[in-house]
């Protein structure tokens, strides 16, 4: 998904639902749009191509600015599904520094994932790991 359409919050829009739309290409595993608002819980309906047993991903997404020094983007995607012939449950959650500028950019090396696997009623995480993005 390195390749796909780049989501970029104006510091003016913050507060204004952005549409983010992405389509299926050749380095673009992941298809929809979704409308985001900063604080704002919103549905995630996308579609998932080259992943041999899922085709959809599911959730409900959200996205905060931390405020420490320096400030932070970060974004979470909770009661999350991927589905297809079998189903995985998680939440999913990302940060990154803030690099100021025009648009809210993220500082190269600063990126990070930790991912929770649940079992279907997401009641106990079955796995947890952590990626740091280069």
């Amino acid at each position: 998904i390195d390749t796909c359409q780049k989501f970029h919050l104006n510091p003016t829009e913050i507060f204004n639902t952005i549409k983010y739309k992405t389509n299926f290409n050749k380095n673009c595993d992941l298809q929809g749009e979704v409308g985001i608002k900063l604080l704002v819980p919103f549905p995630i309906k996308m579609e998932v191509k080259n992943l041999s047993h899922y085709k959809k991903l599911l959730g409900t997404g959200k996205i905060n600015l931390g405020l420490e020094n320096p400030p932070k983007i970060l974004a979470e995607i909770t009661k999350g599904e991927l589905k297809g012939k079998d189903t995985i449950y998680f939440n999913a959650y990302y940060s990154g520094e803030v690099l100021p500028a025009k648009t809210l950019k993220v500082k190269p090396g600063t990126e990070s994932v930790r991912v929770e696997i649940y079992d279907k009623a997401f009641s106990k995480i079955k796995e947890t790991f952590h990626l740091k993005i280069k």
